[in-house]
């Protein structure tokens, strides 16, 4: 009899956790939430209100856009920038913060920002984006923001901006063709 103990504890232990519910590891937004925007937070729902944060952004020097979640703590994020109405990450992020990450949607590296733990993050935490080489006209940010594993507002949309590409880049195409118009008018 006491041989068959440590197997029915060990069945009971495996009952157990099967009627736990399933939760995510804490490490971030999973590859497949890219295009839904959707956490894999088991039998939770988006909140239905109007998102308590906004997603402000600011110009650097450079081509690139520093962009802050603002509105109080959360704890979680999936950060995109998009052109509007598509469903494809563009562009490319950084973070400064030990508590976020970026990750590769699309198979593109370093394309979304996400959580790497449940730590508070607050408005303090600066995500850089910076725009793709080709020169894209219009995009909006948007993010799954997460106040807790039960409470998250999903695609949470920035206002929509006009960029250009990198002045060098367009002007070095730019140079070149108007250099090359100057130069045929002279030889004919």
């Amino acid at each position: 009899m006491e041989s068959s103990q440590p197997q029915i504890r060990l069945a009971l232990l495996g009952l157990l956790a099967l009627c736990l519910p399933a939760s995510p590891l804490p490490t971030g937004a999973p590859i497949s939430a890219c295009t839904t925007m959707h956490p894999k937070h088991q039998n939770i729902t988006h909140q239905e209100s109007m998102a308590p944060y906004t997603i402000e952004f600011s110009k650097t020097s450079s081509p690139a856009l520093q962009v802050k979640i603002a509105g109080g703590l959360y704890k979680g994020i999936l950060l995109q920038a998009r052109e509007p109405g598509a469903a494809i990450a563009i562009g490319t992020w950084s973070t400064s913060s030990p508590d976020t990450k970026t990750l590769a949607c699309f198979n593109r590296e370093n394309s979304a920002i996400t959580h790497s733990n449940i730590n508070d993050k607050s408005c303090d935490i600066i995500y850089t984006w910076t725009p793709p080489a080709n020169c894209v006209k219009n995009i909006t940010f948007v993010a799954t923001i997460a106040e807790s594993k039960a409470v998250y507002w999903d695609k949470v949309l920035s206002e929509e901006i006009s960029i250009t590409c990198d002045a060098v880049k367009c002007m070095s195409r730019f140079a070149v063709l108007a250099t090359f118009m100057v130069w045929s008018l002279t030889v004919f």
